[in-house]
């Protein structure tokens, strides 16, 4: 694997996971509000 492609799934996996993360707070506000 070249460092390019390491580099491309590493940038995908931290917006992946910050993409998961912002859905779990937007969706922890929501039941917080009820």
């Amino acid at each position: 694997m070249t460092s390019r492609v390491l580099a491309a799934l590493i940038v995908a996996s931290v917006v992946g996971l910050a993409e998961l993360y912002v859905m779990v707070r937007a969706m922890e506000g929501e039941l917080g509000e009820l």
